[in-house]
């Protein structure tokens, strides 16, 4: 969204306004998001890791292809928030992966291709895990996440 006000073409007319929101929109694209926090990082590995783990396993192809479009999602949006960089999705996640790191980019829309044709093998599950130690690692043994003490309420129902 910020990519499109920044780049795209005012509608009805330009006028000042629309030309300061250009402005504002490009200068939040130059410095990018907040960095990501360890925790946030962490959260996206673990999620990464158990949907590489699924992939080991023995699935219909359709659930493969889920996990795998899955995977491309959030290992491109992990790439990008690691490289302080806005998230995308659609055909955005893949220009702005490519802009980034056109060779982790290659590699990652090569193997989730190649998976989604033939299926996932040990040799995609692989890859996978190779692109995943460029983002810090596999993780989910041992991994544990505790809500807020504020968050932890009991549900009505349970009462």
């Amino acid at each position: 969204m910020i990519d499109m006000v920044a780049t795209g073409v005012s509608i009805p007319v330009e006028s000042e306004r629309s030309l300061a929101l250009k402005n504002y929109a490009r200068g939040l694209l130059v410095n990018g998001p907040d960095k990501l926090d360890e925790a946030a990082i962490d959260d996206l590995r673990y999620s990464i890791s158990d949907l590489v783990d699924d992939l080991r396993g023995d699935r219909p192809i359709h659930e493969q292809r889920s996990i795998l479009y899955a995977l491309y999602q959030k290992m491109g949006e992990l790439r990008l928030r690691r490289s302080t960089r806005f998230s995308a999705s659609g055909k955005h996640l893949a220009r702005s992966l490519r802009e980034c790191d056109s060779g982790f980019a290659e590699r990652l829309e090569g193997v989730v291709a190649q998976a989604h044709v033939h299926g996932a093998s040990s040799e995609s599950v692989a890859e996978l895990l190779r692109l995943l130690d460029q983002l810090g690692g596999h993780l989910f043994d041992g991994y544990r996440r505790s809500a807020p003490r504020e968050k932890r309420k009991r549900p009505a129902w349970l009462a």
